[in-house]
């Protein structure tokens, strides 16, 4: 029949900036799962069905950068006051390693990237540092 129940995996998460993924290249069961693992279920601890599972434990990290690039960006490009503004824009993302914690997986990574403050043209004459009622507003 049927069994139900949890397995525990364990492994170290590794970047491969080759294929642009994060995988688990040592995934095993954690040794509590690998002790219950006995009898009829003795199948599951084999190194064919590990083997799959490692295979299948890959993840693309090309939303991830996307991600990142649009927020950076968002965070290059933005009003400052009234008369100034930051350009910019993102050369490129690159991973630098994923670390794992209780929670979850942290991906560090370092950006290249460019950005202009840029100063309204009116901002600096001395006509733009009048009251409003210089200026003709009342």
């Amino acid at each position: 029949g049927a069994v139900h129940g949890r397995v525990f995996l364990v492994g170290t998460p590794r970047y491969d900036a080759a294929s642009r993924e994060i995988h688990v290249p040592d995934l095993d069961f954690d040794v509590a799962t690998r002790d219950l693992l006995v009898g009829s279920l003795a199948w599951l601890a084999e190194t064919p069905f590990v083997e799959l599972l490692r295979t299948r434990a890959r993840w693309p990290v090309e939303d991830l950068v996307r991600f990142a690039t649009e927020q950076l960006e968002r965070g290059l490009n933005h009003r400052l006051g009234d008369t100034a503004q930051l350009r910019g824009t993102v050369d490129s993302v690159e991973i630098l390693g994923v670390f794992p914690t209780r929670s979850a997986l942290v991906v560090h990574a370092a950006a290249r990237a460019q950005a202009a403050l840029v100063v309204d043209e009116d901002a600096s004459s001395p006509r733009s540092h009048r009251s409003p009622l210089q200026h003709g507003v009342r």
